[in-house]
Formats: C-alpha cells, structure tokens, sequence
C-alpha cells in the first residue's frame, strides 16, 4: 500500500470522501492552514462523529465528546510525548462506553490516523505542499505557539476530567455540591520567587518582574 493510501479507503468506508479535499484545503491555505497535527485530530473527529451519529441516530453526547475520544484512542498502545498525560483508565471508559453502544472500539481504533499518515497522503497521493504559514510555523515564535496551544488544550483536559470526577462523588454523595472549580497550570520563577500562569510565562517570553525576561535581554 502507498503510503497515504489509508486515508482514500477510510474515507470510502464512511462516505466522506470529502473529507481529503478538506485536509488539502486546510493544509494549503495561506490564511487560516492548519498543522498536520490538528489535521490528524481533525480527520479522526470527523470519523468518530460518523460513526456515533450514525450508532446514535445524530445525538453526540456532552459526556463523550467525538474529539475527546479521538484523542484517548490514539493514546491506547502510543509512546508519543503527547499522550504521556492519558490514563489507561481513561482509554478503558472511552472504549467500554463505545462497546455499551454497539461500537466496535478496537475496529475503530485501527481506522484513525497519525499525523504522518496525513503528511503522506497530502504529499504522496494529493502532490501538495505545505502553506508558507506552516513552513514559518518551525521558527521560534511558531514553536512558541505551538507549546501553548498544547499546554491550554492539556488544562482544558484535565479540567473536564476533574470536573467529570467531582460530578460523580457528588452523585455518590461523597462529597457537596457546594464547589468552585478553577484550574491553573502555574511556575515559580527561581531567580525572584514569583509564582505566574505557566501560558503568561511562555507569552512572555519568561518572567516579567525580573531579568531572566528574553524581552529584556
């Protein structure tokens, strides 16, 4: 099989054979192109979508979002750095709540793509290339970016879950409903002690109230 060519039979196996020519898009576009990585989540939501809308007569449950359970499929069995942070008891819950609805999770699993998959298909089968906007993305300030877009959708996750697990022991009665929940990820400068949101230390290029600030090198 040509590398890529994985992506043409999903897409047939769903009847979305749309969906290629919206990566090619979203790959080439000058204004608003996407990284391969968001191309992948993206191709594999969409799939997971299909499939929970067509199981489940077009609702898509708040508890189980298509994208979230993308993400913990593609973490079963991966050593990616990205995936560090998933639990195998959060990949059992999304597959054993696939299973409770007549999905097959394994099949399914197997039918979601890597990144790479993506990149062979937009190079090997569709011959294009990446927008300029994604070639400036390997520069400092689009490395900058990219860390943060990861680290706020990582506090995003961990804040569903937390929020998911608090929901639960308040139904068991462990604990009241009488809670606000807030979530930050935050470091402590070392060289004057202050304490900041980790996403502002990165946005600014270090810590602000003292020297080790890039911006004031």
């Amino acid at each position: 099989m040509v590398e890529g060519q994985k992506i043409q039979q999903i897409c047939k196996k769903y009847s979305l054979e749309s969906l290629g020519d919206e990566l090619v898009e979203k790959w080439t576009d000058e204004e608003t192109a996407k990284s391969l990585h968001d191309l992948e989540k993206y191709f594999n939501q969409k799939i997971i979508e299909s499939v929970i809308s067509d199981q489940l007569q077009g609702l898509v449950p708040q508890d189980h979002p298509p994208d979230q359970i993308a993400y913990l499929l593609r973490a079963d069995g991966s050593n990616a750095e990205r995936f560090e942070e998933v639990s195998q008891v959060e990949i059992t819950e999304a597959k054993n709540w696939l299973e409770e609805n007549e999905i097959d999770a394994d099949e399914l699993t197997s039918d979601l793509v890597s990144y790479n998959t993506v990149y062979q298909y937009l190079t090997n089968i569709r011959d294009t290339t990446a927008s300029g906007k994604q070639r400036q993305a390997q520069t400092p300030e689009g490395r900058q970016k990219k860390v943060m877009d990861r680290l706020s959708n990582l506090q995003q996750r961990v804040q569903a879950v937390t929020k998911q697990g608090l929901e639960s022991l308040v139904s068991a009665g462990v604990i009241p409903d009488s809670y606000d929940l807030q979530l930050e990820f935050r470091i402590e400068c070392t060289e004057c002690d202050r304490r900041q949101g980790l996403i502002e230390y990165i946005r600014n290029n270090g810590c602000t109230a003292c020297k080790t600030n890039k911006q004031q090198g």
